[in-house]
């Protein structure tokens, strides 16, 4: 167990040197995205490696000249990235359409790196209109167009499915951790959940398959004690990107046991949220189900679903874990998740369930200034 979480955590550590690697040994391409709402199986089936850019913790030289310092800061640390040459080995970029930051983004890296397959997939807002399922097959079909004239192939169906069936299965092993870490709760460190996740975005799915599945083997197999967390706060972890595992670690560290999460870079990865209809009319389009697929995910407050309540999904995630409370991790200067919090916390109060926010930006150097709030929520929760 210890062995393949060490794995995790190597490949998030080097989460964009890696995929440099992995590129001068295969002579794959390496295409990047930036949010959920992207159909890498579309990447993987043409026979290269998709890789997401998460941000970095650098501090900002270049992108001052570039975008307004009131952008979020994975934004304006990605375009870091690009800029200082960590990225150089992406042969393209794809863009979804999500919120304004990522669109301004999108605009200004066609203009600096215009010798790469830059492109967009616009993905629906409304997510329950019976219009946006047609409008995103016809969006992927697009897509795949473009990507077979750049890359000089035809993405065959078989192919497709292949990669929608690789991807499918890393998403049932992600929810078997989920699902066993619930159940058996003190033994496995939020960090190492985070590393885990993020780490099935930076390599190939095949390897990332085979590291859960012995991950899921050595858990049912383990000894180790778990934890005595009789005196900790059992927290569910809620927000946006949370891409560094300091942060988790600080809370972790200040008697608080993180249970579950509801993050962007966490479960609503790989969870379906919304409850669309199985039967496609195109059942045997692999672009029809891999649509279905992307607009039944647990949306984020950028998609609109009157059916879906993200305050009621919140709420199920705290009772189905039997957390004490939850602490939302906010980068600062995210309009969308800021807007969104005051529901989900009148929906926590209603029920009882305290909460903490923390906002911060991904260039922060160290997150310990946050350990004694930390502490001090612990304290209230547990009522020491």
């Amino acid at each position: 167990m210890e062995e393949v979480l060490l794995r995790f955590s190597e490949i998030c550590e080097d989460r964009y040197e890696l995929p440099k690697q992995l590129k001068a040994e295969s002579q794959k391409k390496v295409f990047g995205y930036f949010c959920t709402y992207f159909s890498a199986e579309l990447i993987h089936a043409a026979g290269m490696l998709p890789i997401r850019i998460l941000g970095d913790k650098r501090k900002l030289l270049y992108t001052e000249a570039h975008m307004p310092s009131f952008g979020c800061s994975f934004v304006r640390t990605a375009l870091e990235l690009g800029l200082s040459g960590s990225l150089d080995y992406l042969d393209g970029v794809i863009f979804s359409h999500t919120c304004d930051s990522h669109r301004v983004l999108s605009d200004v890296w066609r203009q600096i790196f215009n010798h790469q397959f830059i492109t967009n997939i616009i993905f629906p807002v409304k997510l329950n209109n019976p219009h946006s399922y047609h409008f995103l097959v016809k969006e992927l079909k697009s897509f795949k167009r473009r990507l077979e004239e750049y890359l000089g192939i035809f993405i065959k169906k078989d192919k497709l499915w292949e990669s929608i069936q690789i991807y499918e299965k890393n998403r049932e092993l992600l929810k078997g951790v989920y699902l066993w870490r619930r159940k058996n709760q003190g033994i496995l460190r939020g960090s190492d959940i985070l590393n885990m996740v993020i780490s099935s975005m930076m390599i190939p799915k095949e390897e990332h398959n085979k590291l859960l599945t012995e991950l899921i083997s050595a858990l049912r197999e383990n000894k180790v004690s778990p934890r005595e967390t009789g005196a900790l706060a059992r927290v569910v972890l809620a927000g946006n990107i949370c891409a560094f595992p300091d942060i988790i670690n600080v809370i972790e560290d200040s008697n608080a046991l993180v249970v579950d999460d509801n993050l962007c870079t966490g479960s609503r990865y790989f969870l379906d949220g919304a409850n669309y209809p199985q039967d496609v009319h195109q059942r045997g389009d692999p672009l029809a189900f891999i649509a279905q697929k992307y607009l039944g995910k647990s949306p984020c407050p950028i998609k609109y679903d009157p059916e879906f309540s993200r305050e009621q999904a919140l709420l199920d995630v705290v009772e189905k874990s039997k957390a004490d409370g939850v602490v939302f991790l906010l980068l600062r200067s995210c309009d969308p998740y800021s807007f969104d919090y005051p529901r989900l916390k009148k929906a926590l109060d209603k029920e009882g369930y305290p909460s903490l926010v923390i906002e911060y930006d991904q260039q922060t150097a160290s997150f310990h200034q946050i350990q004694t709030r930390v502490e001090a929520f612990v304290e209230m929760v547990k009522g020491f």
